[in-house]
């Protein structure tokens, strides 16, 4: 099989450009304003991202066709019980997309989110943080890396 292109598109220039700028995620909850993360990951099925930066994380449907994010929570330091999020600087989903880790640098902390089976909210489960009590090597943890199946979690 080969490709066939028009003649009367030889030569032709093409360029792209992303709406809205690249690197931020436009915030339905945002006042004029956009929430640009730290880092964001898509989840291994494809059907939801989430997007980690400053005090807050972000957790998106994901149109599998298109890419196209729609918000659905948000979650941000000391609302609901939230806390470890502060600096956040990577996110980490499990293989089955049921929990996922945020790495926060400013907290020294890593926090664990667990998804609700009924509702397919995400909600906060712990936090561990640098200095506690058997927990060291924290400060200023800024990269997550779950291993296969997600056994193991390096930092």
């Amino acid at each position: 099989m080969k490709d066939r292109v028009p003649a009367a598109l030889f030569g032709a220039t093409w360029s792209c450009s992303a709406e809205p700028a690249a690197g931020t995620l436009g915030d339905p909850l945002a006042q004029g304003g956009a929430f640009a993360p730290a880092a964001l990951e898509i989840s291994a099925d494809g059907r939801f991202a989430v997007a980690v930066g400053g005090d807050r994380v972000e957790v998106f449907r994901r149109d599998i066709l298109s890419g196209a994010l729609e918000s659905l929570q948000v979650l941000a330091e000391g609302v609901d019980g939230v806390t470890g999020i502060r600096g956040g600087r990577d996110v980490a989903i499990t293989a089955d997309g049921r929990f996922f880790f945020v790495a926060a640098a400013d907290s020294d902390a890593l926090a664990l989110f667990a998804r609700d089976s009924g509702t397919g909210a995400f909600g906060f489960v712990a936090f561990y943080q640098d200095g506690q009590v058997g927990v060291e090597g924290l400060g200023g943890v800024s990269r997550i890396l779950l291993g296969p199946g997600g056994a193991h979690l390096s930092l």
